[in-house]
């Protein structure tokens, strides 16, 4: 019987992940695993799978309250998907997972309240502005500067060269307006 060694690997939240791989089941249509199709017909499905995600409340409280049980349920969700769509992994990682806890984490407390409940509800989408044409994510090797100009109250990007042009993860230029 395999069942107590799948709850062993499992380890936490197994009702949710129950839930998870019910929703997958009830919404075959859109969760069912297709090949061969367009680029962009991919990217509409993982929005549309995303959009499931979302009405079923599965990453309600994952990024807001920034405690132990937050976490898990995130890990939980974020490990159900990769055994169904890396593409949807990936998205929702980069939004959630990057820029949210870049907010969550690096932002003040006033900016945590402002905008941690819009990039939950997906009122706010975000991607993580790292990578480089040149230099990929290696962080020690990034050209693009930001330096704060106090007298204007704005910081000044300078991308000095040709390698040091941003690159969004996951086709995230054409649906995000955030960057962290």
């Amino acid at each position: 019987d395999p069942k107590p060694l799948h709850h062993e690997l499992d380890m936490h939240n197994h009702a949710l992940r129950q839930q998870i791989f019910k929703l997958f089941q009830d919404h075959d249509d859109t969760f069912r695993v297709r090949y061969g199709e367009s680029l962009k017909r991919e990217r509409e499905r993982t929005n549309e799978r995303w959009a499931v995600l979302h009405q079923a409340g599965l990453y309600k409280n994952t990024v807001t309250k920034r405690d132990l049980e937050a976490i898990m349920r995130y890990d939980t969700v974020v490990e159900c998907l990769s055994m169904l769509d890396h593409s949807l992994e990936v998205k929702t990682g980069v939004h959630y997972g990057l820029f949210g806890s870049s907010i969550a984490r690096l932002g003040t407390d006033a900016q945590a309240n402002r905008y941690l409940p819009l990039v939950e509800n997906l009122e706010m989408l975000g991607c993580f502005g790292l990578t480089e044409l040149g230099h990929g994510s290696n962080v020690r090797g990034i050209e693009t500067t930001a330096t704060y100009d106090k007298a204007r109250d704005v910081f000044v990007i300078h991308t000095p060269t040709e390698t040091a042009q941003k690159y969004w993860i996951g086709g995230a230029a054409e649906t995000v307006r955030w960057c962290a």
